[in-house]
């Protein structure tokens, strides 16, 4: 699972979900799971990235600017860019270190239904599952990235 530890660092609930169908969607969870990762370690070193998340005076246009700018800068991929984007349209730029149903279960629940042999059907009928449990489709409107 270490090379989807990225992904699943500070996202969950519904935005996990539905970050996680887009990227099984494109076949790019390690490329997602980087630029999650990348995203992460800057929140981490920069006090100007976490007040652009977390404050309420930021208004849509300015944060969705703001993180355009920063996924650029980080160079982060186009589908992270694009939902990064959605979130601070929607105002939850602050989700990302939300609590919830996580990347990790998602993960998790995705290789042991891999790993069981389940067919598509199956997986389909849990990814649903697990999408409209948590919130589901944000996928949507992040769509196509």
């Amino acid at each position: 699972m270490d090379s989807y530890s990225g992904i699943a660092q500070g996202l969950t609930g519904r935005y996990a979900t539905a970050l996680f169908d887009l990227a099984i969607e494109k076949g790019s969870i390690d490329t997602v799971g980087a630029s999650l990762g990348t995203l992460k370690d800057a929140l981490g070193q920069s006090a100007d990235l976490k007040a652009l998340i977390s404050s309420p005076m930021v208004d849509r246009k300015a944060a969705a600017a703001g993180i355009a700018a920063v996924a650029g800068s980080l160079g982060l991929d186009a589908l992270t860019t694009s939902f990064l984007g959605v979130l601070a349209q929607n105002r939850r730029l602050a989700t990302l270190p939300a609590e919830g149903l996580s990347l990790d279960d998602l993960i998790a629940t995705n290789q042991a239904l891999l790993a069981s042999g389940a067919s598509i059907h199956a997986m389909n009928c849990v990814r649903k599952h697990l999408s409209a449990f948590s919130g589901g489709r944000l996928a949507v409107a992040a769509y196509p990235a």
